[in-house]
């Protein structure tokens, strides 16, 4: 289905793209990154929303919220991919008026899983706003795919993949995930717009 594409990113970290503008994904709105990328396609085919922080610091837990911080994961979990996808959805458009079904893909976690909430104090790291700012995303995913019925908009949860926030433990390597997501993203179906699900099974928000 994707046989042939241009390929385009944002990036943080130590992450390297083909092509890329390198700004805070939580700023998104004041960059013209998509002004750009408008100037090179007439369509967009598939948004892969992959932005993800899990702070490890002070200030996460529900005992010491910290407002920065909790609303630093919003920013960048949650509302910049609703910002990114709303820059680009002139251009998914497009690509739907053409007959195609295009794809947006926000990349989720199973701790955004409001119905398979454990205790906190079970959790390594004792964090809840993590699973808010998944379970906020989860939510956008739902509501876009409602709102534009034109688009196959599902949320995905990766698995535990050996990344800067995973670390070493991880079970998944970055190569392991990154095959399994395009698997699932190349069987996506109309019927599927508005899930979050992992690459081997449906899962419920």
């Amino acid at each position: 289905m994707f046989l042939q594409m241009k390929v385009f990113g944002l990036r943080q970290g130590k992450l390297k793209n083909e092509e890329e503008s390198r700004s805070p994904i939580e700023n998104f709105d004041k960059i013209v990154f998509s002004e750009k990328i408008a100037n090179q396609v007439k369509d967009i085919h598939l948004l892969i929303n992959n932005a993800g922080i899990f702070e490890k610091e002070k200030g996460y837990s529900i005992h010491q919220p910290n407002r920065d911080i909790f609303q630093k994961h919003f920013d960048i979990n949650s509302t910049g991919a609703a910002i990114v996808t709303s820059n680009f959805l002139p251009l998914l458009l497009t690509a739907a008026s053409s007959g195609f079904s295009p794809l947006v893909v926000n990349i989720s976690s199973i701790l955004g899983c409001i119905s398979r909430i454990v205790p906190i104090s079970s959790l390594e790291n004792k964090s809840v706003i993590y699973g808010m700012s998944k379970a906020a995303l989860n939510y956008y995913t739902k509501a876009l795919s409602l709102e534009e019925p034109k688009l196959i908009t599902v949320a995905l949860h990766p698995g535990w993949v050996k990344t800067e926030m995973g670390g070493d433990n991880a079970l998944l390597s970055i190569e392991e995930a990154s095959s399994d997501i395009v698997k699932r993203v190349c069987l996506l179906k109309k019927e599927d717009s508005g899930k979050f699900m992992d690459s081997k099974m449906e899962l419920t928000p």
